[in-house]
């Protein structure tokens, strides 16, 4: 498995998935999923799941529900790409992160908090 470095603020699909599972420490396999397309983290030790919390609610809702200082806005007139800003407040620093949806925006902004503006990815998950 090669890894290309992609801009945090530019990650979507199954590379973002795969950013937020690495983010979250979960265990990831030696390759990226089926036909490289998808995200896959292990939940026990013969069983994978697709993890898709860019774009599943049931995934990435909890892990919003868990960010201290978290804010969505959304904008309804803005361009698509930048509709919707995460911001997290800390003491550690202050983050923003744009996307088209809600659940883009937050992933974006969950990854730059740990893993920062730029990240390896899968060359197979780049879309």
């Amino acid at each position: 498995m090669s890894l290309v470095e992609v801009k945090t603020s530019e990650l979507i699909g199954p590379a973002l998935d795969w950013a937020v599972a690495k983010a979250e420490g979960l265990n990831l396999p030696p390759y990226p999923g089926r036909g490289g397309k998808q995200c896959l983290i292990n939940v026990s030790p013969a069983s994978w799941t697709v993890f898709e919390p860019s774009t599943d609610w049931s995934q990435g809702g909890p892990l919003i529900e868990r960010l201290a200082g978290f804010q969505l806005k959304i904008w309804l007139e803005s361009s698509p790409e930048t509709k919707c800003e995460a911001h997290i407040h800390s003491y550690e620093g202050d983050w923003i992160a744009f996307g088209p949806t809600p659940l883009i925006a937050a992933m974006r902004c969950l990854c730059v908090v740990k893993l920062g503006d730029t990240v390896q990815v899968p060359e197979e998950l780049v879309l």
